[in-house]
């Protein structure tokens, strides 16, 4: 989720595209060293065209791994050679306080986001329920790409949609999928990738988010959602990692970074949880600041050709031409 480091070239390019875009569209369980403790835990389940589901629960000692093949454009993901009809995905903080019978005052920040490993195309996309999809790619890589505040709202029109793939959630004033408390910004990232608060983010939090009570097992929703495969397949592929992009319904158009998602492109899908948070104990002393990063599941999606569904014409009957 860290920013991408990008020379002049690259920078113009990303310039000329945004500049293009406008005018075209006008964690396993885990308890802390101090309480409360945080657990944070999810689920995602698949369901198959035959009835039968697998679920991916928050791993304990590695990380669960699926094999999925997603096709491009009329497309299709399976999972040992059955059609992944259902995607479900849930995650939460629980607050664990010692001994049970007890209140706490606490300030937290949580988030949820989904992080993609794989190639990626720059370039213009556009998508329409009549034509499927069409690119005009500059250049792709392999990358690791992740979702995040600053790409949700540039995924213009489409808020309320992608916040199943980004959510922000904690004791500061909530606005949308964000929890406008605590910025994004490179002190947040530095703790969910070292588990450390930094001293700047611990100011920050400490400035910035309220404070609030918690009982124990008092729970915190970041994602509860459920789509169908093709559904799954098509936001992810229409979701811009960088640049920008409009979504009308059924329409898309944008320039930026993309899922490349071609015949034969390997990606690595990973739900993922952070979160940050201090108690004040019965003394009125404050904790120091803790974080903690979770990977809920992951699975990898292989793309080729193919089509999810199929539609079959019979003519019947006999004609007699004279």
């Amino acid at each position: 989720m860290c920013g991408m480091k990008v020379n002049r070239k690259q920078a113009i390019a990303l310039v000329l595209i945004a500049v293009a875009v406008a005018a075209s569209i006008g964690i396993y369980l885990l308890w802390l060293q101090y309480q409360p403790g945080v657990w944070l835990e999810g689920e995602v389940v698949l369901t198959f065209e035959d009835g039968s589901t697998v679920m991916l629960t928050t791993p304990r000692s590695e990380l669960e791994r699926l094999m999925l093949t997603a096709l491009k454009r009329q497309s299709i993901i399976t999972y040992g050679g059955k059609k992944l009809l259902n995607v479900a995905a849930k995650s939460n903080v629980k607050f664990i306080i010692t001994p049970a019978d007890r209140t706490l005052k606490t300030q937290y920040y949580a988030i949820y986001w989904i992080e993609i490993e794989g190639t990626f195309a720059d370039g213009l996309r556009s998508y329409t329920s009549l034509w499927g999809f069409t690119d005009a790619f500059v250049g792709s890589y392999a990358s690791t790409e992740a979702m995040n505040r600053w790409n949700w709202m540039l995924n213009l029109g489409t808020w309320g949609d992608y916040a199943k793939f980004y959510q922000e959630k904690g004791s500061g004033v909530q606005i949308g999928v964000l929890n406008v408390g605590a910025e994004y910004a490179k002190a947040v990232c530095d703790a969910m990738s070292f588990n450390t608060v930094t001293k700047e983010l611990a100011e920050r939090l400490t400035a910035v988010t309220s404070v609030t009570t918690k009982q124990n097992g008092a729970v915190d929703i970041l994602a509860d959602w459920q789509m169908t495969g093709p559904d799954f397949y098509m936001d992810l592929k229409r979701f811009c990692f960088s640049g920008a992009a409009l979504h009308i319904g059924d329409f898309s158009v944008g320039a930026g970074r993309w899922m490349r998602m071609w015949n034969r492109d390997s990606y690595t899908v990973r739900f993922k949880e952070f979160v940050a948070y201090r108690y004040q104990d019965i003394t009125g002393e404050w904790s120091p600041w803790k974080s903690k990063t979770q990977t809920i599941a992951a699975m990898t999606m292989n793309v080729q050709e193919g089509y999810w569904y199929i539609l079959d014409v019979n003519l019947g009957g006999s004609v007699t031409l004279t």
